[in-house]
């Protein structure tokens, strides 16, 4: 064969390869590239960063990072601030009480208006009526204590909740390690679509939950791991909760357990107010969804439990309510 013509047959052939390179990488990336404008909005002039005044059905599945559940789906609707959950009156209640998390928090594969956050509405509405309380849902799927700092600086301060209530994750010291804020990947999506390909690398290249899932694989020192990085989430814990102190704002944990005891000593040194679901429950009484969040009925326990939590500062004199 020629020289001329091997070296056209060999031009052709990476050719091809490189075609089907492209082929594939924008398969993969065309899933991320749809627009998705009733999940976000990222207004300025909304307290909260979903599509307002919307109702929402979610595949839940496709919200995981290994997609191996199997599919379902779930339902809700966001107010007019930008919140999920129903409309709530701040004029008439104005003492807000702001619950923020990840996915737990958000309410993923809860149904409806059932979030912990809901149903302390419905108790604000009914036995604990009369004392002025509103309570709005900042969570978003993947937040971490990152996250709920910026949300609080850029827009929370304007509804100066009375209560900032954190559902701590187990996980979430294990994702200070994250490599880029879950919300400024959230608004690069929502502002511009081609975005996705920066999802995209931090998802496929460099792991938006790298830490995290390197120690539940076995493949990072946990203990070790865990002081640095704890020591991390404390020094943006004291951030929050200062900023916070500038409206009279309080901050309220809760969580399932936690994983290492020294991050519980630390906190309560700092007189944080801790909800602990396993010191307060039976195992039993902790109930999941298909994919391992909290499910509606869990969330109804929540919300009692913030609920008596008030009422206890209220029996001591704190005058909560």
């Amino acid at each position: 064969m020629k020289p001329r013509r091997k070296k056209k047959r060999l031009w052709l052939i990476i050719g091809l390869a490189v075609l089907l390179v492209l082929v594939g990488f924008f398969l993969a990336i065309a899933p991320m590239m749809a627009p998705q404008p009733y999940r976000m909005a990222f207004l300025d002039d909304l307290p909260g960063d979903l599509t307002p005044s919307v109702t929402v059905t979610v595949d839940g599945s496709q919200m995981q990072d290994k997609h191996s559940l199997e599919s379902y789906s779930f339902s809700f609707s966001v107010n007019s601030m930008g919140f999920r959950g129903l409309e709530v009156d701040l004029e008439k209640n104005p003492r807000v009480i702001m619950t923020i998390g990840d996915g737990h928090g958000f309410g993923t594969s809860v149904d409806g208006e059932h979030t912990a956050c809901d149903e302390l509405n419905r108790l604000f509405a009914g036995p604990l009526q009369g004392h002025g309380f509103s309570c709005v849902n900042a969570s978003l799927p993947g937040m971490n204590l990152v996250d709920e700092y910026d949300y609080l600086k850029e827009k929370g301060h304007r509804l100066k909740p009375e209560w900032f209530v954190i559902f701590m994750a187990e996980d979430d010291v294990w994702e200070m390690d994250r490599p880029v804020k879950m919300r400024e990947l959230l608004r690069c999506v929502v502002r511009n679509r081609r975005c996705a390909l920066k999802v995209m690398y931090y998802r496929t290249f460099h792991g938006i939950f790298r830490m995290r899932d390197e120690v539940l694989d076995g493949n990072k020192p946990a203990a070790v791991e865990y002081r640095r990085l704890m020591k991390q989430y404390l020094e943006q814990f004291d951030k929050l909760t200062e900023y916070a102190a500038g409206w009279g704002g309080k901050v309220l944990i809760l969580t399932e357990q936690f994983e290492f005891e020294w991050l519980r000593k630390d906190l309560v040194a700092r007189g944080v107010p801790l909800i602990v679901m396993r010191d307060v429950l039976s195992d039993q009484e902790i109930t999941y969804a298909v994919d391992g969040h909290w499910d509606a009925a869990m969330h109804s326990r929540i919300a009692n439990l913030v609920a008596q939590f008030l009422k206890g500062r209220e029996e001591k004199g704190e005058g909560t309510l």
